[in-house]
């Protein structure tokens, strides 16, 4: 069961250390797509751009910057969090904040829309292959199937 634990375009609802598990870092392109009718439609689409595993941390710059993620975090397995909550981290003294950010970088923040959609193109190439793949395997055993069956 996947887990939205974070949600690009929105502000982090705590800080999170990851203690087990791990999560798939998503983030969102616009793609065009060919409809079997030939019309073409923009759609918006999350393309898993990696992933954090323990004792990875995220959500550092959102809480304590109060800025939007720019990514989307989903559990991949079982997960087990230590989160900060946003209330605690504004007790904290300035300093204090200001060398947790120092520590910290953006989750893959740095990718442009370019990079994201050659990831998109990566991964629905691979998928429309797998299935081509996995289609001519079944019909070749429904065939010997059908064949044996047939022979019987």
């Amino acid at each position: 069961v996947c887990l939205v634990i974070a949600s690009e375009g929105f502000r982090c609802p705590f800080i999170g250390y990851l203690k087990i598990g791990e999560c798939h870092i998503l983030r969102k392109v616009d793609v065009v797509k060919l409809e079997q009718n030939g019309t073409k439609s923009r759609q918006l689409r999350q393309v898993v751009m990696g992933k954090i595993t323990a004792p990875d941390s995220f959500g550092e710059i959102s809480v304590i910057s109060q800025e939007a993620m720019t990514c989307t975090i989903v559990t991949s397995t079982h997960c087990w969090l230590g989160i900060i909550r946003p209330e605690k981290i504004l007790e904290l003294p300035d300093v204090t904040r200001k060398l947790m950010l120092q520590t910290t970088q953006r989750t893959f923040g740095h990718l442009t829309q370019d990079d994201i959609r050659r990831e998109y193109v990566s991964q629905e190439t691979r998928k429309e292959w797998t299935d081509f793949k996995n289609d001519i395997v079944h019909r070749v055993i429904s065939k010997k199937k059908h064949r044996r069956a047939h022979n019987e």
